[in-house]
């Protein structure tokens, strides 16, 4: 009898231990308004899962013009005027040197445009490429090549709108600077 109580007690413990744990939901994606029709707009990101220096928080330049430390998971909606545009990223004090970098944007008023902030060499036992999840079923290609001497350096890649707004989920919005 003993023996039965015992069993009764290992199958109820085994089978609380099987219990899935039910997938995190899939945070809504964020209302963003339209670009004025004299403006563009430009939502610049850095997704959840860019693992290389996340507690890094570069500043992000726009013409030379300082606008906010992007921090990890979040976001930043610039308003820019029509024409030819430098956004730029250089490393803070305890940054790594990584994060310098600049990419060119010419932009057409009414329109907006996403633009995703990771480093395409990620953290890996071995090298090769995955796709990264940006969103919801969105990925991006990500090279996989360990963290040996060459990490390579942060990227900042223009996304189309579908991918940039599943992109967005989940993502904290940056402040700029005053």
């Amino acid at each position: 009898m003993r023996l039965s109580q015992f069993g009764t007690l290992f199958c109820a413990v085994f089978l609380a231990a099987c219990q899935t744990v039910p997938p995190k939901p899939i945070p809504p994606k964020p209302v963003l308004r339209a670009a004025p029709a004299d403006q563009a707009l430009l939502y610049l990101f850095r997704p959840e899962l860019d693992q290389v220096d996340r507690a890094d928080t570069p500043m992000l330049l726009v013409n030379a013009k300082p606008v906010v430390r992007l921090s990890h998971m979040t976001y930043l909606e610039i308003e820019l005027s029509p024409g030819r545009h430098v956004i730029a990223l250089e490393p803070g004090q305890r940054d790594s040197s990584r994060w310098r970098t600049q990419f060119a944007l010419e932009v057409q008023p009414g329109v907006s445009y996403f633009a995703a902030v990771w480093n395409p060499k990620q953290p890996s036992a071995r090298g090769n490429a995955v796709p990264l999840m940006v969103g919801p079923g969105v990925f991006i290609p990500m090279y996989l090549d360990g963290f040996g001497r060459d990490r390579g350096g942060a990227k900042i890649e223009p996304v189309d709108s579908d991918v940039g707004l599943d992109a967005l989920r989940g993502l904290e919005r940056a402040s700029q600077l005053p």
